[in-house]
């Protein structure tokens, strides 16, 4: 497990970062580890700018956090709230370990309602990506169509 993990989690926004606590919605800085006491083995506790931190997202929750103030630290522990397979797809996507495109394993669990869509999207994409070719062609030739077409 590696922090990079838990980012692509909190990337993805599978988990928010606003938290209510007693009625109070905070907003603020998060801070991603692995274990919570990572906080310690990277000496947040000793810098000023992790004041502002309003939770602290890790994957164990092995030990309590206190701020400079002498509050705990809120803690949001990852390990039980996703799917293993989730880490399991991430894993393979980071090491490689497909042959071709990283995630060809993956593309029959897709139902075909989403790949249909997803094909039209890149066809359309390409396409538009194409007329902006053309158009900066078209302009460098002084809307010359057979010099922009050579």
């Amino acid at each position: 497990m590696q922090e990079n993990f838990l980012y692509y989690l909190w990337q993805k926004r599978l988990f928010n970062a606003r938290i209510r606590i007693e009625n109070v919605v905070w907003a603020g800085n998060v801070e991603i580890h692995v274990r919570s006491s990572d906080w310690k083995k990277h000496k947040h506790d000793d810098d000023d700018a992790f004041n502002t931190v309003i939770l602290h997202v890790v994957n164990e929750n092995d030990c309590v956090i206190y701020r400079k103030d002498g509050t705990i630290m809120p803690v949001l522990k990852l390990k039980g709230l996703y799917d293993d397979q989730i880490f399991n797809h991430y894993t393979d996507l980071i090491q490689g370990v497909s042959t071709w495109v990283p995630c060809e394993n993956q593309i029959m669990d897709v139902p075909s309602i989403h790949q249909q869509q997803w094909f039209s999207r890149m066809l359309a994409e390409r396409l538009e990506e194409r007329s902006r070719e053309i158009g900066s062609l078209l302009k460098q030739t002084n809307n010359n169509w057979e010099e922009s077409f050579y």
